[in-house]
């Protein structure tokens, strides 16, 4: 990981500036696709992380464990992000239009960085001095999201496994994961047909999901706050979601870990 970076003039938050930032001048000409993370503090000092370098159609963000592993070390408290990667001469042929994946992996990250309490600016595509930034062409980083209560499991299920690799806490989140897997195993069946087929069929009912849940609540309010979450939800109902509603949780997160009530160990 790279030292903490003062902003050197204006804060880099748009398009336009971000070949100031040397990680990102430097993969503007590779030949393999990689991405860098720029989180900003709230006076506007920068951490940049990077990703690993991956094939020529394909980047891969700095992980959430290495972002929780960094906050840990470094004792800040991030507000805000934006993500950069590169889009190599072949076989993307210099141009910079986001592909179908780099909006797809906007939208998990824009949502896992919310849950860390950081929100996302910005990715922006970049290929030599070119730059297309998809917050500018309105593809996925200021909306919200319509989702069920089956995918927002899923989403929680993978993000708690990544939580877990990391966070010295005692057996409940890796137990409370298990819950999760084991729910979304006895749904998965119903849930993977087409909506026709549905209709013919009886919804399963997880009848001691909610229970099980209950019996994890420990006084921890944030894990406490996801059960709750958890034991509400209903896996067929859609509701609407923005990440300024879920931010405030994820920076008592960050909090936690700055003071050292939540203990960081190195990622595994």
């Amino acid at each position: 990981m790279l030292p903490v970076k003062k902003a050197t003039c204006e804060p880099v938050r748009k398009a336009e500036d971000i070949f100031s930032i040397e990680e990102v001048k430097r993969i503007s000409t590779r030949f393999l696709e990689q991405a860098v993370l720029v989180l900003y503090d709230e006076n506007d000092n920068i951490q940049v992380l990077c990703g690993p370098c991956c094939s020529k159609t394909c980047a891969v963000a700095p992980s959430i464990c290495s972002i929780i592993h960094m906050i840990s070390v470094y004792k800040i408290l991030f507000k805000e992000a934006m993500v950069v990667h590169n889009h190599p001469t072949l076989p993307w042929h210099g141009e910079v239009i986001p592909s179908e994946d780099d909006v797809a992996s906007t939208e998990l990250l824009k949502w896992q960085l919310a849950l860390l309490g950081v929100k996302l600016l910005d990715h922006v595509v970049i290929t030599g001095h070119k730059k297309r930034s998809l917050s500018e062409m309105d593809l996925c980083v200021n909306r919200g999201l319509h989702i069920n209560g089956l995918e927002i499991k899923r989403f929680l299920y993978c993000f708690l496994t990544q939580i877990a690799a990391v966070l010295e806490y005692d057996d409940t989140i890796n137990v409370l994961n298990d819950l999760l897997a084991k729910n979304l195993a006895f749904l998965s069946d119903y849930y993977n047909k087409h909506y026709l087929a549905r209709l013919f069929l009886l919804k399963p009912v997880d009848a001691g999901f909610t229970a099980r849940l209950d019996e994890l609540r420990s006084g921890d309010i944030l894990l406490d706050y996801l059960i709750n979450i958890l034991s509400n939800l209903e896996d067929g109902k859609k509701i609407r979601l923005h990440p300024e509603g879920v931010i405030p949780y994820g920076e008592e997160f960050q909090k936690r870990i700055i003071s050292g009530e939540y203990k960081i160990s190195c990622c595994r």
